[in-house]
């Protein structure tokens, strides 16, 4: 699930996944975000990140894999995604094909609170500066 979007209401395929209380407080920002399972972790990200997934569609079959497949592995196991280098240190990065182009999803992971936070999702060079320059570092 995504904060501020719940994407597995959205999905079709996924809409037989029952929800479960919240498990996690309001933030210190005043915003509720809960995830459904303690074991999964909860997906955020940039704004703007989010309202392209929804533009995107979740079930679009021009991703490989959808976007849908992206975020449940993203819920699931982040850590399958090895940290990067230099100017993205312990970020991580997910790659993706969309209609022959190679895309890369760039997150970092909180395990205090188990949330993956997508900086980035775009074509590769352009998610890692999207992913530097959100991130603070030049």
């Amino acid at each position: 699930m995504l904060a501020d979007g719940n994407f597995r209401e959205k999905s079709e395929s996924a809409s037989a996944t029952p929800s479960t209380p919240p498990t996690k407080p309001p933030d210190d920002r005043g915003e509720s975000r809960y995830h459904d399972d303690r074991d999964r972790y909860l997906v955020t990200g940039e704004p703007s990140v989010l309202e392209t997934i929804v533009q995107w569609g979740l079930e679009n079959d021009d991703f490989e894999p959808t976007l849908f497949e992206l975020l449940d592995e993203l819920e699931r196991d982040p850590k399958q995604y090895p940290p990067k280098r230099d100017k993205l240190e312990g970020a991580r990065a997910a790659h993706l094909m969309y209609r022959g182009k190679r895309y890369v999803a760039v997150f970092d992971i909180d395990d205090d609170v188990l949330e993956v936070y997508l900086w980035a999702l775009d074509e590769h060079d352009l998610a890692y500066r999207a992913a530097q320059r959100r991130r603070g570092r030049p």
